[in-house]
């Protein structure tokens, strides 16, 4: 199935629509927090997949113009749509799997990702990439900072790379705590972890 979709839809739906069409391909999305606009700036991507490997076409606005895009492969790096635009919508291909199936899937990816995550806690996703020696989470954790908290924020005591609003964290409760992430860990490891999030009107 092709199947174009408007970026401000949550990948949730998606995968709920595709379910119940029987339509699977996305499963190993299941329970990010993620638009699809998102998924495809950020590339979006677990368990050895990514939203590139089913992206068929990104309409962008460019300069008052709205443009259809192929995305060559490499137009994707890790965490990266590197074509220039706002992404409108996203035209993706699926394949015919029985309903059955995809719920089984869908579970085990969601249960496998709550295991480890704080699903059920108001989080923007994985707060810094993955480093090429190793992960982020666990530098994090490895320098006691689960649960360090600043204002309404705090690192997850589930999992090291996830900053939970646990009050009324305020943006720059936010930014203190991945300014302070990030100093720990480099002081420590001499690694300066780079944001994985896009800032909008601040920066780190």
């Amino acid at each position: 199935m092709i199947l174009e979709v408007l970026s401000g839809t949550m990948v949730g739906e998606v995968l709920s629509f595709a379910r119940r069409q029987g339509y699977s391909g996305l499963e190993f999305l299941a329970g990010v927090p993620a638009t699809v606009g998102g998924a495809v700036r950020m590339n979006a991507g677990a368990y050895g997949k990514t939203f590139s490997m089913f992206v068929k076409k990104v309409k962008l606005l460019k300069e008052g113009k709205i443009e259809d895009y192929q995305p060559r492969e490499n137009d994707w790096t890790y965490r990266s749509f590197r074509r220039e635009g706002i992404v409108v919508s996203a035209t993706i291909g699926l394949i015919r799997v029985s309903p059955e199936e995809i719920e089984k899937n869908l579970k085990e990816i969601y249960f496998k990702r709550k295991a480890n995550q704080p699903l059920t806690e108001r989080t923007f996703g994985s707060a810094f990439k993955n480093p090429p020696c190793c992960y982020a989470g666990k530098l994090i954790e490895d320098c006691g900072l689960k649960g360090y908290r600043i204002g309404g924020a705090k690192v997850s005591e589930r999992h090291a790379n996830f900053i939970v609003n646990f009050g009324n964290a305020k943006a720059q409760d936010v930014l203190a705590l991945l300014r302070g992430v990030q100093k720990k860990v480099w002081e420590r490891f001499g690694i300066m972890l780079e944001p994985e999030v896009k800032f909008l009107g601040c920066s780190l």
